[in-house]
């Protein structure tokens, strides 16, 4: 019976023993998982910090590139604008050179006009003092001849 009392004791210890070293276990293996928590924690707490300024450096990212398209936007308006006015200044540029062409047409049409009205003129002034030249000449012929047949009139003409 001493014996059966000394395994029942022994049994009794190692029974004990077992819980203790199984708590021990358990806390260590609590206290091991707690660190891990923390540290998860940790991790957490700096990936949401992370997350929260790479959210925020998206936020600023989309402003400026809201700021960006609009000014885009606005420049390429600007552009058409700019287009637009080059075209019709080019447009105006060959009208006034269409124009300018045609007066220079008209200029050199004008100056040969000029030309042959002036040969033309020369011509006639020519042969306007020809003709002068040949009725002063039939003038002075007629003066003879009435002189000849009335010797005696003193109301012959006098050629001019």
């Amino acid at each position: 019976m001493h014996s059966l009392e000394t395994k029942h004791q022994q049994a009794h210890e190692s029974l004990e023993h077992f819980c203790q070293q199984h708590h021990l276990q358990r806390q260590e293996e609590l206290q091991r998982n707690d660190q891990q928590l923390s540290q998860l924690q940790a991790e957490v707490r700096v990936l949401r910090e992370q997350l929260a300024v790479r959210q925020e450096e998206l936020t600023q990212l989309y402003r400026d590139l809201e700021r960006s398209t609009s000014t885009h936007s606005y420049q390429q308006q600007q552009l058409r604008q700019l287009e637009r006015e080059l075209n019709a200044a080019q447009q105006q540029l060959v009208t006034e050179k269409l124009h300018m062409n045609q007066a220079h047409q008209q200029e050199q049409i004008m100056a040969t006009e000029i030309t042959l009205l002036r040969e033309k003129s020369r011509s006639y002034l020519l042969a306007h003092r020809h003709d002068q030249r040949l009725l002063r000449a039939q003038a002075q012929q007629l003066a003879r001849l009435q002189g000849l047949v009335e010797p005696g009139s003193s109301d012959s003409p006098t050629p001019q």
